[in-house]
């Protein structure tokens, strides 16, 4: 088993890709003692990438990939774009932008 993907869904949630299934994985209630409790700020927190099996964090911590595909949960396609509308949702209130100013920014118009 191994990770071989990885989206920022929100707040300290992933979209873990695995080879052969991808999982939602909500990991705040791990990150507690030294080396993941640094990972409570979110600035860090999305600092990742990903090694030959699974996510490592900028400041080394990982987890086995067994393990994140154990805490996760099915991900089916059919929530794929709901996920992504709530994806851009959040970005679009962090950016305090209004639809119709992404919109713009983004060249298009808004359907009404």
């Amino acid at each position: 088993l191994r990770v071989v993907d990885v989206d920022y869904i929100k707040d300290y949630e992933l979209l873990v890709t695995f080879n052969d299934e991808a999982r939602r994985t909500l990991l705040e209630t791990l990150l507690t003692g030294e080396v993941f409790g640094e990972l409570l700020d979110k600035d860090k927190f999305i600092q990742y990438g990903l090694t030959r099996v699974t996510i490592e964090w900028a400041n080394g911590a990982d987890l086995a990939p067994e393990f994140l595909y154990e805490i996760g949960t099915a991900h089916n396609e059919e929530s794929t774009l709901s996920e992504f509308a709530e994806i851009l949702r959040n970005r679009r209130k962090e950016l305090n932008l209004t639809q119709e100013e992404l919109a713009e920014k983004v060249g298009k118009k808004r359907a009404i």
